[in-house]
């Protein structure tokens, strides 16, 4: 509920930054102006710092619900284990009486032949036309190409989205 409100108090802090840029044209050019300015004219720094502190209750949420989740998969692997051994266990079962069903009044088990399947003993020994290749972009290699100004058909480089740094002390 809190992201609504800093939200919506983000759009009109936006809404005084843009009417203070048309106001004062002067703001474009001085970075210690526009500074002094938007946090004695707007509530960006109150704003800044109520966002902070969501990210930091979000952070202790996010852990929290990582270690469950972990808490959680590692039981789900128990389980799992405890199927498979039980499975194991009704196959072995059926095997030694050498019955290829059981009906059961909560269910009919039954044992089906086992069903063919490649193993591959020696990968070498392959011949090529039955295997298959994977191509794919070399991004490294096409990004110093085009950085040294040599034209690669079908890219181009492309600066992406600014990003925020955060240092806490």
């Amino acid at each position: 509920m809190a992201e609504k409100y800093i939200s919506l108090d983000a759009a009109q802090v936006k809404t005084h930054i843009e009417s203070l840029y048309a106001k004062y044209p002067d703001l474009e050019t001085d970075e210690e102006l526009r500074e002094g300015v938007f946090l004695g004219e707007t509530q960006i720094d109150q704003l800044v710092s109520r966002a902070l502190d969501q990210m930091s209750e979000d952070g202790i949420m996010i852990d929290g619900i990582k270690s469950r989740v972990e808490a959680l998969s590692e039981r789900c692997k128990r389980f799992e284990r405890r199927s498979d051994a039980m499975r194991s266990l009704i196959k072995d079962l059926m095997q030694t009486a050498n019955l290829k069903s059981l009906p059961l009044p909560e269910a009919t088990v039954a044992l089906a032949n086992g069903r063919q399947s490649v193993v591959i003993v020696d990968e070498d020994s392959v011949p090529r036309q039955l295997g298959t290749s994977t191509w794919r972009p070399d991004k490294t290699a096409i990004s110093a190409q085009l950085k040294a100004g040599e034209p690669v058909p079908g890219c181009e480089l492309q600066t992406g989205e600014p990003t925020l740094t955060v240092r806490r002390k």
